[in-house]
């Protein structure tokens, strides 16, 4: 926590799953990190490996600027790096930052969106009706 507050502790409601999506948790892989970066989360690079038949990856969450931003990123350059032809997308209706003073949040989410979609992540966005 020295370059972030205090936030999402393990075994905290920061952590938790939100209803809209417990129906899929069951089919998820939980990686648990010390850093703003998941590629360096324990276990991850060697279990992305092992999934021979991968073909997209589904990402959502907090901060969008940062956590988000930085391992959608990270997964396009570690999947180019090992010539793994995997699509990484990020749902724009499922990432958020945080709220304060100066801190405009439709424009650092639209900023991360295209910083994301600029790195060749696929942004998932709803389907206008």
């Amino acid at each position: 926590f020295n370059t972030y507050g205090i936030h999402c502790l393990e075994r905290t409601s920061e952590t938790e799953v939100i209803d809209e999506l417990k129906d899929f948790e069951k089919h998820s892989l939980e990686y648990l990190k010390n850093s703003t970066n998941l590629i360096f989360a324990p276990n991850i690079q060697s279990d992305l490996l092992k999934f021979e038949n991968l073909e997209r990856v589904k990402l959502m969450g907090c901060l969008a600027e940062v956590c988000v931003e930085n391992g959608a990123i990270s997964l396009r350059t570690y999947f180019d790096q090992i010539n793994k032809n995997v699509e990484v997308c990020v749902y724009e209706d499922a990432i958020d930052t945080f709220d304060a003073f100066g801190h405009e949040r439709n424009e650092v989410i639209n900023n991360a969106l295209n910083k994301m979609e600029a790195n060749g992540i696929k942004i998932l966005r709803k389907e206008m009706k």
